[in-house]
């Protein structure tokens, strides 16, 4: 019986950036990513360590998720910390509307 390889992930919130693939998973905390580097089939990073060394994520539409997980990081460090207001709110859901 063959395995299939997994295929491989790479997840973005505004705390973190997960990743999966084969041989390897993990996660980034969006505050100890220190830099950024565009690529045109993906982009880099640089964590907040002694011992780190750069990472690389290769993705379909390298300017997109470069820009996301750029965008995702700076809206994380604009948040203050004890505000629990979700970014997005449902369609359905006007500051006018009335309350059920």
């Amino acid at each position: 019986m063959h395995s299939r390889p997994l295929p491989v992930l790479l997840g973005f919130t505004t705390k973190q950036i997960y990743f999966t693939g084969d041989r390897k998973k993990f996660r980034v905390r969006c505050d100890k990513v220190v830099d950024f580097e565009p690529f045109s089939d993906g982009f880099g990073i640089m964590r907040d360590a002694q011992t780190a060394k750069p990472q690389s994520f290769r993705t379909r539409d390298g300017w997109f998720a470069y820009n996301l997980a750029v965008n995702l990081v700076q809206m994380s460090r604009s948040r203050p910390q004890g505000d629990q207001k979700p970014f997005l709110t449902r369609l359905d859901e006007s500051p006018n509307s009335p309350q059920v």
